[in-house]
């Protein structure tokens, strides 16, 4: 057993084996920051980044770079740097260190989900007589969290757990737990002007992202817009139907019929018109982007190529909806104005 003694210089005197009478002696401060280096619960900073990102690999051995020519300009005594990559078939690859991210050939099929970057370093403090430790984690994912994840955050009952929720949901974020509040927020901004500069993903050209972003409107136009042409076609139909009629009154059965159909008539233009304005609606809503895009791996560039086509089969098919309908449209309006001048109502 080890016997912990205090000596006349509030120094505290730990022996280990009596037969041997070895005993080590450490100072109380000393012993403070080893407990608090092993032990301590530092504070932490969270930055949440929410705008979408492409990365490559060289996206990330730049982010390194950056935060180790940060870490240069303190006095830290280890950094210890390890990569988590998660693929598409739930497994993941981990890099213990960084020379083994940095070298690895990414063959892989599968893509990549998600990538976590963590480094843990000892920063030398004034007032703290050992280094204490600081880590910081970033953490950009392509895949929505998991419904039981949120699920289980809501049902805790923990309010602080709640702010969890935004970091999760995010595309993006990273982490400081820190000691030296200054270095934290060095580390944020480093982070941050990083994934400012990165490009944005590309999977769907600019115009058929315009008309993706107003999808509602661009179908609520269309909706009115083709029950206009159906009421139009309806009306000259009519006009037609009871020209016989212009210079003698209409029979009162006739005159209900008329009515009645035109009444009735409403219902199916009606359907037919929102049932177009949803395929178009819904065409535009299956153009597929996303708020992250990782190109690693082989599976992450066949992934790529694949949303590109696919995209681009989603805009002909809105081009082609969109010119049937103002064909329609110039259709019915033509055959109005003809029925109008044939009648001489024009």
């Amino acid at each position: 057993m080890s016997d912990i003694k205090k000596n006349g210089n509030n120094q505290l005197i730990i022996s280990r084996d009596t037969s041997t009478n070895l005993s080590a002696t450490i100072d109380r401060e000393s012993l403070k920051s080893i407990f608090y280096m092993l032990n301590g619960n530092p504070d932490s900073n969270v930055k949440i980044f929410p705008d979408p990102i492409h990365l490559k690999h060289e996206d990330i051995i730049d982010l390194n770079t950056r935060i180790v020519q940060k870490l240069k300009l303190h006095s830290i005594d280890i950094t210890i740097t390890t990569v988590k990559v998660g693929l598409s078939d739930r497994n993941f690859s981990e890099f213990s260190n960084w020379i083994e991210f940095q070298d690895h050939y990414w063959h892989e099929s599968e893509e990549v989900e998600e990538i976590i970057i963590k480094w843990d370093f000892l920063v030398n403090i004034e007032n703290y007589i050992m280094p204490q430790r600081h880590t910081l984690l970033v953490r950009i994912s392509a895949s929505d969290p998991k419904p039981s994840k949120v699920l289980q955050i809501m049902s805790s009952g923990n309010s602080a757990d709640f702010d969890d929720i935004d970091t999760l949901i995010a595309p993006a974020f990273c982490r400081v737990d820190f000691i030296n509040a200054q270095l934290s927020k060095e580390l944020i901004n480093v982070v941050s002007e990083w994934y400012q500069t990165r490009k944005q993903p590309a999977l769907i050209p600019e115009f058929p992202n315009w008309l993706k972003a107003r999808r509602r409107k661009i179908a609520l136009i269309f909706d009115h817009w083709l029950m206009f042409s159906g009421v139009l076609l309806f009306i000259a139909g009519i006009l037609w139907f009871a020209q016989e009629y212009y210079e003698l009154s209409m029979p009162i059965h006739i005159a209900v019929a008329v009515i009645f159909f035109s009444v009735y008539a409403l219902r199916p233009i009606n359907a037919i018109s929102r049932a177009a304005a949803t395929s178009l609606f819904d065409t535009l809503a299956e153009i597929e982007g996303k708020r992250v895009v990782f190109e690693f791996t082989a599976g992450d560039n066949k992934k790529i190529d694949k949303l590109k086509r696919d995209n681009q089969k989603q805009g002909n098919k809105f081009y082609w909806g969109a010119f049937f309908q103002v064909v329609t449209n110039i259709i019915s309006s033509t055959i109005f104005y003809l029925t109008l001048k044939s009648l001489g109502l024009d």
